[in-house]
């Protein structure tokens, strides 16, 4: 499934790299040289980057993949998190033997992808195309979550 969707996925993270890098910059110029402004500016910023209208020439099934993987980019954790607080707390008691964090990347991408699409992670309830693309659009951290995401689903 995930070699299915990779080019979509890869062309989603582009399009919404890109429009980071545009809001990025038209906030810098917008707000003299502050590359940090209050996210209700958003709504501000004139989005070029064709995002939206990938999303909605998509099919529902793909909506549905790209949502998951920016899901999954998001909240994928790869312990849990009664794992975490133990490894922090040893190495919090032995400083010189720390226990490594686990590395992002699972084991089994396509069951990962399959399990969390069959569960609906991250969505209530599926609704039509173009609220799901909508929900994807809003995410200004987008490129970050589907960056996070390859890793872990180990797409190159």
């Amino acid at each position: 499934m995930l070699k299915k969707y990779s080019d979509i996925l890869k062309k989603v993270y582009y399009l919404a790299a890109k429009r980071h890098n545009e809001y990025i910059a038209e906030s810098k110029e917008k707000y003299n040289g502050k590359s940090f402004v209050d996210l209700c500016e958003v709504t501000d910023f004139n989005d070029t980057s064709g995002l939206m209208e990938l999303l909605l020439s998509q099919d529902m099934d793909t909506i549905k993949v790209i949502q998951t993987v920016m899901y999954i980019g998001r909240d994928y954790m790869p312990e849990t998190e009664d794992e975490y607080y133990e490894r922090i707390e040893n190495n919090h008691n032995d400083p010189e033997n720390t226990t490594p964090e686990p590395m992002l990347q699972c084991d089994e991408p396509e069951k990962l992808l399959q399990s969390w699409l069959s569960e609906s992670n991250g969505v209530s309830e599926w609704k039509d195309k173009y609220t799901e693309a909508e929900q994807i659009n809003q995410k200004m951290p987008l490129d970050r979550y589907l960056q996070r995401a390859f890793i872990i689903l180990g797409m190159d």
